[in-house]
């Protein structure tokens, strides 16, 4: 399959890297204490990540599956459940 990663997916991606690496700082607190990482929630929610696959004219990013899918496995590199977890974006 060919296919280039637009601007904006560029633009998502880099922001999910940015709190992804936040995420890590935390990671193994959450692991061994099995507890939720709120305050990635809280992050995920404060930066729009709730709204990437709301259409834009209902207010969201509309960023589409492939932009959504390189922002979940950005994400992920610091904090696994971030794409996966009921109460996230993913």
């Amino acid at each position: 399959m060919n296919f280039q990663v637009s601007e904006a997916g560029t633009r998502l991606q880099q922001r999910s890297r940015r709190l992804a690496a936040d995420f890590a700082t935390r990671a193994a607190t959450h692991d061994q204490e099995a507890s939720h990482p709120l305050e990635n929630y809280a992050a995920l929610r404060r930066e729009g990540f709730y709204s990437l696959n709301v259409p834009p004219e209902m207010g969201g990013e509309g960023v589409g599956l492939l932009n959504y899918s390189l922002a979940a496995e950005e994400l992920a590199q610091g904090c696994q459940y971030a794409p996966v977890d009921h109460r996230s974006p993913f």
